[in-house]
């Protein structure tokens, strides 16, 4: 095996290794001072070049870029105004950051007052509370005197906005206000005469602190084999960026429509889910989210498939001095369901404790839709006069009770002269 010996001129070039230098700018083969500025007339031409002892690259906040390759080239570039801005001279490595280099160009074009400031082309819409700087870079630096001021001169800033102008950066407006929503161009004065760059339009939308408004209009839904399900979920946010799905715990592709409407500074998405024959799969939560930049709201919305209708009362009694209570059977129907049963039956449905007793339950076979059924019966309640009396009656049904209505005496007379009085009150609602 043959042992290959490094030449002394090869042992000595390492062992003599420095660390690298700064980097190291040129314009025109002529080394640049760092943190210098420069003066150049646009249509010139020139080489703008960077090095170091390692891999460097070059970076700038100049509006328009040189192209690829025309840096750390022979070749001779033509300016404008366009290219003044600062240039950085960095390493690759960010550890060697401590070692990079920059300069400042300003390409003046004397015979052109409108490029006394180059602004960008186009306006951002940015966020209250943020900071934003509007790169309107000054292209002759004898140009002095640098504020921001309203494109309309009869008018000052908006209370509150404060302004840094650097002439190699721009204007800095720091926490932005919806109040400062306008028209702005950065101003210079020369030989008593004022220059001003092409106007600013600044919008500034407000900044979302609350996830968006959701409201889900009925909580528990009731359906049968078949039937279909239609549930809407209404939202409202102050800004075009949120978002509105539907989840449900066992299926994936839901059904949904979608309509937006903007009005009064706020968009309106109306989320519409369906189904267009449920089954018992179909069952379960149904949770409506509406997320932004903020956070998320959710309403949830209950499915009840059943495979059968049926109808439920409860009863229930707040009395004072009650003489008695007659323990009469409730319950007598008639021209009922096609195999219906007074049993109770387990109903797979999300129901609110009952303050009160079940005293009737009724159901029928999955084909009876159609079909109806007549309940009548009676409790007699005995109260001393002068006694409050409240009863409550809870119909539950699926499908919903079509009609419903109480038949009461106003006046009896018992025998033995004693009289019971009975009124009739309208009732508030039923499931």
């Amino acid at each position: 095996m043959k042992l290959l010996e490094r030449t002394p001129s090869e042992r000595s070039s390492n062992q003599s290794k420095e660390p690298p230098g700064p980097t190291e700018i040129f314009i025109n083969s002529d080394l640049q001072p760092n943190q210098s500025e420069v003066v150049l007339t646009a249509g010139s031409k020139f080489q703008l070049g960077c090095r170091g002892t390692g891999l460097v690259r070059m970076s700038t906040n100049a509006l328009r870029v040189f192209p690829v390759g025309k840096l750390n080239s022979s070749e001779f570039v033509s300016v404008n105004p366009r290219h003044t801005g600062t240039y950085h001279c960095m390493y690759t490595n960010q550890s060697l950051s401590h070692l990079n280099t920059w300069i400042h160009l300003y390409v003046k074009d004397t015979g052109n007052p409108s490029t006394v400031f180059v602004t960008p082309r186009s306006s951002p819409t940015l966020k209250e509370d943020d900071d934003f700087l509007f790169r309107c870079l000054l292209t002759d630096p004898s140009v002095t005197n640098l504020t921001l001021q309203p494109e309309d001169r009869g008018k000052n800033l908006p209370p509150g906005m404060n302004v840094t102008l650097d002439p190699r950066r721009g204007a800095l407006i720091t926490n932005l206000r919806m109040s400062f929503k306008g028209r702005y161009t950065c101003s210079g004065w020369k030989n008593r005469q004022e220059f001003r760059s092409k106007p600013l339009d600044l919008l500034v939308a407000p900044r979302l602190r609350h996830p968006p408004f959701l409201f889900v209009h009925q909580v528990e839904f009731v359906r049968l084999e078949g039937e279909s399900f239609t549930v809407t979920c209404q939202t409202r946010n102050p800004s075009h960026y949120y978002t509105v799905i539907w989840t449900h715990p066992h299926i994936q592709n839901l059904t949904i429509r979608e309509s937006k409407l903007y009005k009064n500074g706020y968009l309106n998405i109306n989320s519409t889910l369906t189904v267009s024959a449920v089954s018992r799969s179909h069952s379960g939560p149904y949770t409506c989210t509406a997320l932004n930049k903020a956070g998320d709201a959710q309403a949830t919305t209950h499915l009840s498939v059943l495979d059968h209708p049926y109808m439920m009362i409860y009863f229930s009694l707040q009395r004072a001095d009650t003489q008695r209570l007659s323990s009469d059977q409730f319950g007598n129907f008639s021209r009922g369901l096609r195999g219906a049963t007074a049993e109770p039956a387990p109903i797979s449905i999300s129901l609110e404790k009952k303050q009160g007793e079940l005293i009737f339950n009724v159901t029928g076979s999955k084909t009876d839709r159609e079909s109806s059924v007549n309940i009548s019966g009676c409790r007699t309640v005995e109260v001393y006069e002068g006694g409050d009396l409240t009863i409550t009656w809870i119909m539950e049904a699926y499908p919903p009770i079509r009609q419903h209505h109480w038949m009461t005496p106003e006046h009896v007379t018992n025998v033995g002269n004693s009289s019971v009085y009975e009124r009739s009150y309208t009732a508030r609602g039923y499931r």
